[in-house]
């Protein structure tokens, strides 16, 4: 799905530049998207700096405008290229919550919305014909080696630009560190690592001698030695296994062997199993177009997104559950994605002073409970 998405997205921006004469809702939306790119070059550098956002008005300013520009790309209708359509409607929500979190002063959450709105740019720019009308992966790239940027923001935009043995690389660099005392403490980072891994099998060896490796250089908690020893054992038996052509029953086998490791759903021990899940539900997302069957396949993964590590940018669970209810609003995999997205939802939007959800999101939810024909659910 994801790979779709990215090839979706970048022709529809190929088909904006490259094709002459363009109409002028094409001028518009390509306008819009240079707009986007300017505030980016400026805001990216910042963001990759702990603290960076802190004390700046301009980049206050710089976040507005970024807020602006993506919102006016949605006054057009992209409703029949289904990967733009998901890309651009999460971009344009991104960037107001990454200014809106700036304005509640929460920098280091507005930092991250960036540096992601940028992953994703680059994902899209990085399998474009020609990089010479916008040289967008060099220069973020150049930003990422001139700041002291943190191992996570550098791995994923190599990953992003498609450069894996770099990504795979800086991980393992900070992975070794003597600085790095408990595996745990890392779990974006060992997230990261594990995707990169599971995409080409022939990694699993590297993968497994890295842990070995760390866990011999140096002490370590009894907790973090267990867990190390599990995701070894994980990548051992993954490496093993037999072919399974039911993509669908592969995966639900890996949820299952995530769940006799893991004593809570976001437990860290059933990790590799979890994102070996993922990788093959969304190699089902590519060959399967039985409506029902799509809509378990976009639950499951929606379910096993939500027990794997998440930071600030939660567009990718929500984007599989209410897609599991599209596919098929009156099964009953839709019903099962609504109460996942609900809570999912609603502890989002829960704090010591109750649960405030924002009209959209009540009106949203809404929605969904009519199309699925189920009485309200929740009544705040």
């Amino acid at each position: 799905m994801a790979k779709k998405i990215i090839r979706l997205m970048s022709f529809f921006i190929f088909s904006m530049w490259w094709v002459t004469p363009l109409s002028a809702k094409e001028q518009s939306i390509n306008q819009n998207m240079k707009d986007i790119f300017h505030e980016l070059t400026f805001l990216y550098p910042l963001a990759l700096n702990p603290g960076g956002f802190r004390g700046k008005a301009d980049a206050k300013t710089s976040l507005y405008r970024l807020y602006q520009s993506t919102n006016s790309i949605h006054h057009f209708d992209h409703s029949k290229n289904l990967g733009a359509k998901y890309l651009l409607s999460s971009t344009k929500a991104d960037a107001k919550a990454a200014w809106q979190r700036f304005e509640d002063q929460r920098y280091e959450e507005s930092q991250f919305i960036i540096r992601h709105i940028t992953e994703n740019c680059v994902a899209c720019h990085s399998l474009l014909p020609s990089e010479k009308a916008f040289p967008l992966v060099p220069r973020f790239v150049q930003f990422v080696n001139k700041h002291d940027a943190l191992p996570s923001a550098k791995a994923r935009l190599f990953m992003a630009s498609r450069q894996n043995d770099k990504a795979l690389a800086i991980i393992e660099e900070d992975i070794q560190s003597k600085s790095l005392k408990h595996l745990l403490f890392k779990p974006e980072i060992m997230t990261l690592y594990f995707s990169l891994l599971l995409s080409a099998p022939q990694q699993y060896d590297r993968g497994m001698a890295c842990l070995e490796l760390k866990l011999k250089s140096s002490s370590h908690a009894e907790e973090s030695v267990a867990t190390a020893k599990n995701w070894i054992d994980s990548l051992r038996d993954l490496k093993s296994m037999p072919a399974e052509n039911n993509l669908v029953v592969l995966a639900e086998r890996h949820i299952a062997s995530s769940k006799k490791l893991g004593r809570f759903p976001s437990d860290l021990n059933g990790l590799v199993y979890k994102i070996a899940a993922l990788k093959t539900l969304e190699r089902a997302m590519e060959v399967i177009t039985v409506p029902s069957t799509l809509s378990r396949i976009y639950l499951l993964a929606g379910e096993m997104e939500l027990q794997i590590f998440q930071s600030f940018w939660l567009s990718k669970p929500q984007n599989y559950l209410e897609t599991a209810i599209h596919l098929h609003p009156k099964g009953i995999n839709a019903k099962k994605a609504y109460d996942a997205l609900e809570q999912h939802l609603v502890l989002g939007y829960t704090g010591t002073s109750g649960v405030h959800l924002p009209d959209e999101v009540k009106d949203r939810l809404a929605g969904y409970r009519k199309m699925i024909g189920i009485e309200n659910s929740f009544k705040k």
